[in-house]
């Protein structure tokens, strides 16, 4: 074989792997951190409650107003989330959120892009039949949208807030589980699966910093992050005590972003929850709103920061590619390709 042909073999073995190892090894792909957001259903005519003083930049909408819920749908896909957890009272006890569940559900089936919903089950009332609550899920929400109900671990998944639940007390009466679902249970315990806020910042502005007793995070491989917490200006009814942690927004919410890229980087979460979009009392909202403490009065500074932050999120999270002689089919495609390459140029260097 003259040095045309080996050359001209070796030229052509290096245009096919530029064109082929990108498909063998596998471009790297956006990993399976899921980011997922709480959101509220519950507002009607909130105009005069002393309990909020933050304005949202839409004005003080009711949560039933079809509208709303495309804009807030909108937000959502634009901010790159994978999930809404949806805030559900009982069939009974609370039947404006249980058809505001529904009609955002509807929404989303027909304007939600990517982003899925799933519910948090909160306080029922008298409704404290697992097994029915279960099934009321499964038949009005999972099996209607099943294009929109978010699934966690293969199953549809529904989360059950522990504070103040009217379903089950710990340790005296558990929580029952439902082979259908993905249970998690969220809260501030340290019994909880997944934690609603784990705000320690020893030695920061506010108090809310001393509630040690929430347990380590990050748990069962998730972990939360909050912009802040500020139950101060709760009055009706009045708590018994307050708390509160960086009200003017200048440090919590970067810091807890921070955490929760570090505990991606080790591998140690797959999912992110952000508390909470429209939680205006305890002021824990990252709906674009007119702040009534924050230094800065942009309106969508905390959503901004929420779409940068899930944008490093997601960008951290590539899967790395496996080298494909690891890999008996990719080693095998790899040979075949290079021995029919070198056949062709063999064939075609006796014919020049």
């Amino acid at each position: 074989m003259n040095r045309k042909a080996l050359i001209f073999i070796f030229l052509l073995f290096l245009v096919f792997l530029a064109y082929s190892l990108p498909l063998v090894v596998g471009v790297e792909e956006k990993g399976d951190v899921q980011v997922g957001l709480g959101y509220n259903v519950w507002m009607y005519n909130w105009e005069d409650d002393p309990n909020c003083v933050d304005v949202p930049f839409l004005g003080y909408y009711n949560s039933d107003d079809p509208i709303v819920l495309r804009s807030h749908v909108y937000w959502f896909n634009d901010l790159g989330l994978d999930f809404v957890m949806v805030t559900w009272q009982g069939r009974y006890y609370n039947p404006y959120v249980d058809q505001n569940c529904k009609l955002f559900f509807e929404v989303m089936k027909n304007y939600s892009k990517k982003v899925k919903a799933c519910i948090i089950v909160e306080k029922t009332g008298n409704e404290t039949n697992e097994a029915e609550i279960y099934d009321y899920i499964y038949e009005e929400f999972v099996m209607k949208y099943p294009t929109v109900y978010y699934y966690y671990k293969g199953k549809p998944l529904i989360i059950f807030f522990s504070v103040d639940s009217t379903i089950f007390h710990y340790p005296e009466d558990p929580l029952q589980y439902d082979p259908r679902f993905t249970v998690i249970k969220m809260g501030v315990y340290a019994s909880d699966e997944w934690l609603y806020q784990n705000i320690y910042y020893p030695g920061k502005d506010g108090n809310a910093s001393d509630k040690t007793w929430q347990g380590e995070s990050p748990r069962c491989r998730h972990i939360p992050v909050i912009p802040r917490y500020d139950d101060r200006f709760i009055t009706s009814p009045p708590r018994n005590s307050t708390y509160y942690v960086d009200p003017e927004l200048t440090w919590l919410y970067d810091a807890e972003w921070e955490k929760a890229i570090n505990a991606v980087k080790n591998g140690e979460v797959e999912v992110i929850t952000i508390s909470w979009w429209n939680e205006y009392a305890e002021r824990t909202n990252i709906e674009p709103h007119y702040d009534y403490t924050a230094l800065d009065k942009d309106p969508f500074l905390l959503y901004n920061k929420t779409k940068h932050y899930i944008q490093v999120v997601k960008g951290l999270v590539e899967a790395e590619p496996e080298p494909w002689f690891y890999n008996p089919q990719k080693f095998v495609f790899v040979v075949i390709m290079g021995v029919a390459c070198c056949s062709l140029a063999i064939y075609i260097s006796k014919r020049w």
